[in-house]
């Protein structure tokens, strides 16, 4: 029977909705990210949601909070992603 069940497969975001969805993961937690962050981070990160909230959270950790692309930087560098 499960073998008659159509299966659904959830693809890894597109750069457009990886980027919305940093902006909205930040803006829970009141941090207010740059255009030129936002973009810089979502183009290197890892393309998954978990990814999202770990990127983040580690935000949150990072002095500058990813308000400029050194911060930023160090952000991917700390989660172990490389900022290229």
């Amino acid at each position: 029977r499960l073998a008659a069940m159509p299966v659904a497969q959830i693809e890894p975001p597109d750069d457009e909705t990886l980027a919305l969805r940093l902006r909205e993961e930040c803006a829970l937690r009141h941090l207010i990210l740059s255009d030129e962050s936002v973009i810089y981070l979502a183009n290197r990160m890892e393309r998954s949601w978990l990814a999202v909230g770990q990127v983040a959270d580690q935000i949150e950790r990072t002095p500058g909070r990813a308000d400029g692309l050194r911060s930023a930087r160090a952000v991917l560098t700390a989660l172990g992603m490389d900022p290229g």
